[in-house]
């Protein structure tokens, strides 16, 4: 069982672990520097926006505290490494319980949850180069916008040139790792 004493609950900045989950909290708290492409379309940004990141940070850190207390209530640590990811963990939990829609349920959310991170990574970048460049420095057929205002042209750039890299690091990479490398550095 989990030792909940409080000595284990303060971090040991000796441990690789603690380092590894203080990664995968930062990581989640990736992509905040893209919402000010938003500003234009949004109310009152200069208060909207402190008050939304304040309150994002505040679930995003109860919610993998209370996450990982939870999965630590039903699996051991030795049962669940850092790699292994929280899908493993609720697959091992769903057999405990014999309830196998815990992991379909919360990989579908995760899902939908990646489709929109998805959505913002493509287009923000992008929204972002449009609105600092100035006229005339991109060629008009990537700056022009459809019906939705959003630079279709470049996204099929982007998306062309995004594949043909993935392909190509898939192809001559001489390893899963490697490849994985690559991927987290687009």
């Amino acid at each position: 069982a989990t030792n909940y004493s409080w000595h284990n609950w303060l971090p040991h900045f000796g441990s690789q672990n603690n380092l590894a989950f203080l990664t995968a909290l930062m990581f989640a708290m990736a992509g905040i520097e893209l919402s000010p492409t938003l500003a234009g379309e949004t109310e009152n940004p200069s208060k909207t926006f402190i008050r939304a990141t304040w309150i994002s940070a505040i679930f995003i850190i109860g919610l993998y505290t209370i996450g990982t207390v939870a999965i630590n209530f039903f699996l051991a640590p030795d049962q669940v490494a850092a790699s292994s990811g929280v899908l493993y963990a609720l697959q091992l939990i769903g057999k405990e319980l014999n309830l196998p829609i815990i992991l379909i349920s919360v990989a579908l959310m995760l899902s939908f949850g990646n489709i929109g991170g998805v959505c913002v990574w493509v287009t923000a970048p992008l929204k972002m180069l449009l609105e600092s460049s100035k006229q005339g420095i991109l060629p008009k057929k990537l700056t022009k916008l459809n019906k939705n205002a959003m630079p279709a042209n470049a996204l099929i750039l982007q998306a062309t040139l995004i594949t043909v890299i993935t392909l190509a690091a898939l192809i001559f990479a001489p390893s899963v790792n490697a490849f994985y490398e690559v991927i987290v550095l687009l």
